[in-house]
């Protein structure tokens, strides 16, 4: 992840660009405003069952999430949304994805 210098090094604070700060409060108001079904996410990795629910995935959505990530999110959620789509099959996807990432 750069940090405040760029991809040098240096600081380990992460300075989000001004468009990052609107995306961020897009996703964060999409979710507080929607009435999604609070939905638990069960991932087979490796033998073990990992299980997320549906406030932590927002949660790595919207303040752990890269920028960069945040905005393809926000694109997705948005054309799902506009196409009167079910967002919990792409949610499922993102859970799928962090776990097979990060475990």
């Amino acid at each position: 992840m750069p940090d405040a210098r760029g991809a040098g090094g240096g600081s380990r604070y992460f300075v989000q660009g001004k468009e990052g700060f609107v995306i961020k409060a897009k996703l964060k108001k999409f979710f507080d405003e929607k009435q999604l079904p609070e939905n638990i996410f069960i991932v087979e990795k490796d033998q073990l069952t990992h299980v997320i629910d549906f406030d932590t995935l927002i949660d790595l959505i919207v303040n752990v999430a890269p920028e960069n990530e945040q905005a393809v999110i926000w694109n997705m959620i948005s054309k799902i949304d506009f196409l009167n789509g079910d967002i919990s099959h792409y949610l499922n996807h993102l859970a799928t994805a962090y776990i097979m990432e990060n475990f």
